[in-house]
């Protein structure tokens, strides 16, 4: 639950809108509800496809989907999805974007119990609270 509130706060953004009217934010909360629900089940069907593949090949890491690439690239190429006007056109969309996700994978850290310790004391106690969002 946690990770699906970073991923619409921190990723998508939605804690800056850029509209003043009452229609426009709402308009941008459920497109921003859209793309993060359709991201989620994008790396949930790209994780599958790399488990069963890349990472049965024998290799040390596991590996997953990258968020942070496949919310940029679906944000870009949602329009042309939209825009299409055969289902063939739909497709070769989809087939691009799940041929990016797969490509651009990450290590998943939390699920092979790899971490680093950290060599320097952090600077300021709670760090969190200085950062900021788009």
């Amino acid at each position: 639950m946690e990770e699906n509130y970073k991923l619409i706060k921190e990723k998508i953004g939605l804690t800056n809108f850029r509209g003043y009217s009452e229609n426009s934010v709402l308009r941008e909360f459920w497109i921003s509800m859209l793309l993060a629900n359709l991201s989620l089940a994008i790396k949930r069907e790209t994780d599958d496809i790399i488990d069963s593949t890349i990472n049965q090949k024998g290799n040390k890491n596991r590996y997953m989907t990258n968020m942070n690439e496949l919310i940029g690239y679906l944000s870009r190429h949602f329009g042309e999805y939209m825009d299409a006007d055969t289902l063939t056109q739909k497709f070769d969309i989809i087939r691009c974007i799940f041929d990016f996700a797969i490509s651009h994978r990450v290590q998943d850290k939390k699920g092979s119990g790899v971490s680093s310790l950290r060599t320097v004391p952090r600077k300021a106690k709670h760090h969190y609270n200085n950062k900021t969002t788009h």
